[in-house]
């Protein structure tokens, strides 16, 4: 199997089954943009960066082009006609034979390599190397878009039919079964009253003991397991001990091997067990005849699997009303002759820790906010071009190869360094983390739910260089899950929401907003989030403007750590390009504000390679010149990904598209505008990451993941041969 076989795969049911409350999320964002604003889109990044990639392709096309234009002779309709007329008469001075020989070796030529070509095109599409042919897939696909879009409406219908049916079947289990489970839960209860009575001699005050009986009795056997084993060795040494002074063993002295214990089965193992028991039980042996039939629910099974479990809830909560009912009028009148004091104060005590509340957010003090619904928070929030449009990026659109190829280029390099260094990530492992992390979780509640605490991710920090795809991924989880995006970066909120009040309100707002169900799923974008967690200790040198970014700093902590919960679908996603300046105990730790962090490098040779080779023929498919297809299989792309070495894919990016749009007056024209030297001369004035620069990121992953550290505690073993080199603890003198 190639790379390219090896993907993540996001689901299309992210998105289509929540299509109808997203679709009118987005009509109500582009009503209220149409008002407050007067556009229907708001792009993530501003203009600012667009108008200096104008600026740059117009020195570029104003230098560039005299360059090709007295190289490649300027076509001037006079002196092409001159030119032509030149090559007619070097074709007329020819022979005749001479001529034939002529194109005979250039037709020659042409088709020996049109079979090469094809050859080769064959032999990758056989070991998988390169997909089949365009016609059979787009042929193929579109009978599968039909049969999806065939079963989907099928599906439609039937789910339909079964929710429309659930009442009636409701009423038919609740008649069939009603009485004997009422009885049963019953007599299980009353049962439990009585023993409680002749052991404690007082009626419990409600049923949770009875829930939670049997973790009672199993914490009660954990207790008494060591007593017994302690007893079982004292018995052990005494009759060793008896009978066998001053005998002396004859022969060879048999010893018992104790066999080791089983462990015990493991959660997943009892999840396989369970899953494959209801299938033998339940799924193997129906038969289906259709696949229309195979959709329609069961009635029996709808029955046994999702009501029966609904019925039996309700007639518990039913019963367990009544007795908690019947548990307190005894109760009363148990206690009605006793009066005890110590017993009000007890009941007292209790009332306090009932009264016990969580602390209330900051933004619910502020009058303005009180009677506000989300709708209109909303509506602030995009008068203030905080809700923006996510450009349409997939996941299958990144380009990267396997995690083998980067790991062997970054052995090879860290092999000449002394010093140990961690590998730096492939792009398809970042897609991956991307993916575990944001993707899935957000996708689905259900997926959500079934996450680990320690896993369930509420923030995670992208840091790298410029142009590494930072904000791209941020605007890949939006587009993969049709996710709302509110921009909360520094550019956006400049001289907005100033004064005492302001930062507080519009953190509510967003957090507000972003746990409404109705806009699930949400993605709060922090671009340069070093801005915002910068320490506000006082300095001499570069002090912090606390009338800055860094009055938001106390209310995004707070808010992500007491107004999110686990079971909201909210990611926050934080991205910087100097994560050095912040603050790490504002980033990490119980009260940090990210959860996970993810370093974006540059891209290294092998990916530089298919870098340049994606870059460029998309901007060929964009231009529509066929020509130029055959020019790229001229060009280097080798050299090109060892010149590029340091700069960053969006750089390259920008350069390709700089050199296009530069010659669009050549693209037409079959010139040799597009070569590796006029690659390189746009590439050399884009940014370039320094070896200070990797140093920097290296510094900041080995503090945030405590590997300095951890070096430390090792290097102190190796020297001291394990001793303890702690140091004594400064305190008060003994």
């Amino acid at each position: 199997m190639s790379p390219r076989d090896i993907k993540v795969i996001v689901s299309r049911f992210f998105r289509e089954d929540n299509v109808k409350q997203q679709s009118s999320r987005d009509d109500l964002i582009t009503g209220y943009m149409k008002i407050k604003l007067g556009v229907t889109n708001m792009p993530v990044e501003l203009c600012g960066d667009t108008d200096e990639l104008v600026a740059n392709q117009e020195q570029i096309s104003e230098s560039e082009s005299c360059n090709e234009e007295s190289k490649n002779e300027t076509p001037q309709p006079a002196e092409v006609s001159e030119r032509n007329e030149k090559e007619q008469r070097k074709v007329s001075k020819l022979a005749p034979e001479d001529a034939i020989l002529r194109i005979q070796s250039r037709s020659r030529g042409i088709l020996l390599r049109g079979e090469i070509a094809f050859q080769q095109r064959n032999e990758q599409m056989f070991i998988r190397m390169r997909p089949r042919g365009n016609e059979a897939n787009t042929a193929s696909k579109s009978i599968l878009d039909d049969e999806y879009m065939r079963k989907k409406l099928h599906q439609k219908e039937n789910a339909e039919d079964f929710v429309n049916s659930l009442d009636s079947l409701r009423i038919s289990l609740h008649e069939e079964i009603g009485f004997e489970v009422k009885e049963r839960l019953k007599e299980e209860r009353t049962k439990w009253i009585t023993d409680q009575l002749t052991k404690n001699g007082s009626v419990p005050e409600n049923l949770d003991k009875f829930y939670k009986q049997d973790q009672i009795e199993q914490e009660e056997k954990t207790a008494a397991e060591p007593q017994k084993k302690k007893s079982g060795k004292d018995g052990k040494k005494s009759k060793s001990g008896d009978g066998k002074k001053g005998k002396k063993s004859k022969g060879p002295v048999e010893v018992e091997v104790e066999e080791p214990p089983l462990g015990e089965q493991l959660k997943t193992t009892k999840a396989f067990k369970k899953e494959i028991t209801q299938f033998e039980t339940v799924w193997k042996n129906r038969i289906e005849c259709s696949e229309i039939q195979s959709q329609k629910y069961d009635a029996e099974l709808a029955k046994d699997s999702i009501i029966l479990a609904q019925a039996e809830e309700e007639v518990r909560i039913h019963v367990d009303e009544m007795l908690i009912l019947n548990l307190s009028k005894m109760k009363a009148s148990q206690s009605s002759g006793k009066k005890s004091k110590a017993k009000k104060g007890k009941k007292g005590k209790k009332s306090k820790k009932k009264g016990k509340k969580e602390k209330p957010l900051p933004g619910s003090k502020i009058s303005d906010l009180k009677n506000m619904d989300t709708d209109q928070m909303l509506s602030i929030l995009i008068e203030n071009e905080l809700i923006n449009n996510a450009s349409e990026v997939k996941i299958r659109d990144i380009v990267g190869v396997s995690d083998t190829i980067a790991n062997l280029d970054d052995q090879a390099r860290s092999s000449e360094n002394e010093r140990w260094m961690p590998k730096n990530p492939s792009i398809s492992q970042l897609k991956s983390i991307i993916a575990d992390y944001c993707i899935f979780p957000l996708g689905s509640s259900t997926i959500k739910k079934s996450v680990h605490e320690i896993h369930n991710v509420k923030s995670i920090m992208i840091y790298g260089p410029s142009g590494s795809g930072k904000t791209m991924m941020a605007e890949l989880i939006a587009t993969e899950l049709g996710a709302l995006f509110i921009n909360l970066s520094p550019e956006r909120l400049n001289g907005k929401f100033e004064g005492k009040v302001g930062a507080t309100k519009l953190v509510h707002m967003a957090f507000t907003v972003a746990k409404n169900p109705r806009y699930a799923p949400v993605v709060i974008y922090l671009d340069n989030c070093e801005e915002f967690f910068q320490s506000t200790k006082k300095k001499k040198k570069n002090p912090v403007d606390k009338n800055g970014p860094v009055r938001f700093q106390k209310d995004f902590i707070t808010y992500k750590n007491q107004c999110l919960t686990l079971d909201d679908r909210v990611i926050i996603i934080g991205t910087s390009r100097n994560p050095e300046k912040a603050d790490k105990k504002c980033l990490k730790g119980r009260t940090g504000f990210f959860d996970r962090f993810v370093y974006f490098p540059c891209p290294h040779y092998h990916e530089r390679v298919t870098l340049w080779q994606h870059f460029i023929v998309q901007c060929i498919e964009q231009t529509g010149i066929k020509h130029l297809k055959q020019a790229t299989p001229c060009l280097d792309f080798g050299s090109l990904a060892m010149v590029s070495e340091g700069f960053s894919s969006g750089m390259m990016k920008k350069s390709v598209q700089t050199l296009f749009n530069a010659n669009q007056f050549f693209q037409k024209r079959r010139l040799g505008w597009l070569s590796e030297e006029a690659l390189v001369k746009v590439l050399i004035t884009n940014y370039i990451v320094t070896e200070d620069d990797n140093a920097r990121f290296f510094d900041f992953t080995c503090q945030i993941t405590d590997l300095d550290s951890r070096r430390k505690l090792l290097c102190g073993d190796k020297n001291d041969g394990g001793k303890n080199t702690q140091k004594p603890k400064k305190g008060k003198k003994s």
